[in-house]
């Protein structure tokens, strides 16, 4: 069923920060899981606000119904019953999922304006959610749809800043509007880790420099890069006629948000920019942000250093298409270039999006975010039509955010409390601003707020025994509204009930090893075993114990905990400890090197059908590459290849087949599957560095159903660049 979007008015405010952010993850994939296990790390992402999401389907296009109720559906109604709707801010997604949505189908015939593609991006797309789900196609495909877009203030030349919340409105000049008006849901993309987009690992750099970057207040340089590219360039700059001429449309002057406005707004927040001609900084050690417009760049040529916690922001039409294919015979340089290099994030469009400035993040992007807005908040903030737009790295990054440190009296960690207990939170704030309202929290669900000077009220009678985490979130007063806020675990005991739990391995757990879990509560009639926010298993009676494998964590730090019922409602319940434990790979599969004198291998793989000709298959680029090397339907066939990876490490396959495949590497079978209807098949595989052994074996396959890739960085379709044979 899907639930329509509520945004209710509230007294009190929310959000900001992780307990504002839900986090997506595709349950199929190694890499989303990974990334997210990070980052809720990272992070302190409650385990309320995770879902993890079956996604069957591409991860490149896929058309508006299959996201609303394959993604957007179960998101939404998550949220809902987990009753948390209310406190988010922000969707986020890991990795895995498509970057573009089609919408051609909804429009009914309906013409959309000139010039208007119906194609939008996963993150555009969410942020408009309320509007997609009511199908509001004239709506999210205007040019000034995003009324959140700061514009100067009434009677001004001054252009503000403004944190944002779930629940708040605004109106047609971006007023804000506390009980009305238009409501967004902001919307990011960890990472792509498909097609041309980045390796895990260069994932996991990005993200754990932007987490260190918040609060640093750093002294690097915004560039401004003057490229000499007349329709990119000028685009950025606002001195290209047709872009003054679209953003007057709009009704903001162009001169308030160029390049030399926007360096003189820096200047002000003691923030160092400079306008340079040129593609990118070169030779430079303090990059900060970029903003530039050019077809392609070669970052590691320039020997810049890009810092923690900074932006690059580039204009060309193909920045966020990562199909090899899409992209055609002269690609090019897709966002995933300036992560790669240390980056917290970076944009682009999913289709072409013409030299129009309304669909970009204008230069003031970087003045929000010295201002102390997330980078999340920065972008949505620059750009009137963000539809085509897909934004990929730290949302919650906020290198210039005044953060409040935040604490609690009447309550100590670890203390076990009963009853009702009240609670005196306390917030300072360098800057001048005060902190002056609180939210409290627990175990992610936001159940009530105050004003400075007043005290909250903990009703543990409504709470489950045992274990629960306390959170106290502090947002300043200024209109940033940068929160911070103090975690304190504590325990429940209105009643007598006892839960021990323990888990077999201490701080590790490999993929070739067994994990057992342990649980006895007595007197209970139920025991049910979690990681984070997914159930693992149920068990009836007083003892529960259940082994589960390594692979079953798949990467990372993740909590284990289990919860026992004794009967109905809250005093009938009670929570154990949880216990982290780190999942890691197997060794990995050791390479090996050519030896000496050998004939180097030949570009390609080897296709062998059954009672036919092999032949060399250069590129399996989706489609009927089998059929053009002349596999027939029902056909059983094997795909032999040397491959060789640079470093130790896990690396994935992603399989689409219909009928039987089997996938070995250097003889290890990592995969068998025998699928009716194509879906997508996730196989980390945890290599050495050296050269290694593909065989892949399909019977009962039509020729166009099969699509195999293998990376990082990125995941991409097999062809003999990579992988060669021994000729």
């Amino acid at each position: 069923m899907l639930l329509a979007w509520c945004s209710a008015g509230r007294t009190a405010r929310a959000g900001g920060g992780p307990e504002g952010v839900f986090l997506v993850v595709n349950a199929r994939s190694w890499a989303s899981i990974a990334l997210a296990n990070q980052y809720i790390k990272l992070r302190q992402i409650p385990d309320s606000n995770v879902l993890y999401l079956d996604w069957p389907l591409s991860v490149d296009t896929i058309d508006s119904e299959a996201f609303r109720q394959g993604i957007l559906a179960p998101v939404v109604n998550a949220m809902h019953q987990r009753l948390i709707m209310e406190q988010i801010d922000c969707i986020v997604y890991s990795s895995d999922f498509p970057y573009a949505i089609d919408f051609k189908a909804d429009l009914g015939g309906q013409a959309l304006p000139q010039g208007i593609i119906p194609t939008g991006s996963i993150t555009a797309l969410t942020y408009f959610s309320p509007q997609l789900l009511a199908r509001d196609y004239n709506f999210f495909a205007a040019a000034n749809a995003n009324r959140y877009m700061r514009r100067p203030a009434a009677g001004t030349n001054e252009i503000p800043s403004q944190g944002f919340r779930g629940w708040y409105g605004f109106g047609p000049q971006g007023d804000l509007i506390e009980g009305g008006g238009q409501h967004y849901i902001l919307s990011a993309m960890l990472a792509y880790t498909s097609g041309l987009g980045n390796s895990v690992p260069e994932a996991m750099n990005y993200l754990n420099r932007a987490a260190a970057a918040d609060g640093t207040k750093p002294k690097g340089t915004i560039y401004y890069m003057r490229t000499g590219d007349a329709a990119r360039s000028g685009t950025r700059e606002v001195t290209n006629p047709n872009a003054q001429a679209m953003l007057r449309a709009v009704q903001i002057d162009p001169t308030l948000i160029g390049f030399v406005a926007s360096t003189a707004e820096l200047k002000k927040v003691g923030v160092n920019a400079e306008i340079v001609s040129g593609i990118i900084p070169l030779a430079s050690n303090d990059v900060q942000g970029v903003t530039t417009g050019t077809r392609n760049y070669n970052w590691k040529s320039s020997k810049s250093a890009i810092l923690p916690g900074a932006i690059g922001d580039n204009l060309t039409s193909f920045g966020a298409i990562f199909s090899q294919t899409a992209q055609g015979t002269q690609p090019q340089t897709v966002l995933s270039e300036f992560l790669r290099y240390g980056a917290a994030g970076a944009s682009g469009t999913v289709v072409e999006p013409l030299a129009d400035p309304r669909k970009f993040p204008l230069a003031f992007m970087h003045v929000h975010y010295a201002r102390g807005c997330s980078l999340v908040e920065s972008y949505y903030q620059s750009v009137f039509a963000p539809y085509q737009l897909l934004i990929v790295g730290d949302p919650l990054c906020r290198p210039w955010a005044n953060i409040p440190q935040v604490t609690v009296d009447g309550i100590r960690p670890n203390a076990t409390v009963k009853d009702k207990v009240t609670l005196t939170p306390r917030g300072t704030v360098d800057g001048g601003a005060t902190v002056d309202r609180f939210q409290m929290y627990v175990d992610g669900i936001q159940l009530g707020g105050c004003s400075a000077g007043e005290t909250l009220e903990l009703d543990t009678s409504k709470l489950f025994d045992g274990h629960h985490e306390l959170r106290i979130v502090g947002s300043e007063s200024s209109p940033i509204e940068s929160q911070g806020r103090a975690i304190v675990p504590f325990v429940v005991a209105n009643g007598d009930r006892k839960i021990e739990f323990t888990v077999s391995l201490k701080d590790k757990v490999r993929w070739n090893e067994k994990l057992t879990l342990r649980a006895t509560a007595p007197g209970a009639k139920n025991i049910a075993f979690f990681q984070g926010a997914r159930a693992i298993k149920s068990q009836t009676g007083e003892r529960g114990d259940v082994e589960i494998p390594g692979t079953a964590l798949v990467a990372g730090t993740v909590t284990l905990r289990a919860t026992a019922a004794f009967g109905e409602g809250a005093s009938e319940h009670i929570v154990s400890q949880t216990i982290p434990i780190t999942a890691e790979p197997s060794a990995p599969l050791p390479g090996r090197q050519l030896r000496a004198g050998a004939k180097p291998p030949v570009p390609g793989l080897q296709l062998k059908p059954d009672g036919g000709a092999t032949v060399v298959v250069p590129f399996t680029d989706k489609g009927e590459w089998l059929t053009k090397a002349g596999v027939k339907p029902e056909q059983t066939f094997k795909l032999v290849a040397i491959f060789e990876v640079p470093a130790d490490g896990v690396y994935q396959f992603q399989l689409l087949h219909l009928g039987k495949v089997v996938l070995k590497v250097d003889g290890s079978n990592e995969y068998e599957g025998d699928d009716k209807q194509p879906q997508m098949r996730y196989v980390p595989v945890s290599l050495g560095r050296g050269m290694h052994a593909l065989e892949l074996s399909a019977s009962g396959n039509q020729p166009q159903g099969l699509e195999i890739r293998f990376g990082g960085p990125g995941t991409l379709y097999l062809d003999g660049k990579v992988f060669r044979h021994p000729g």
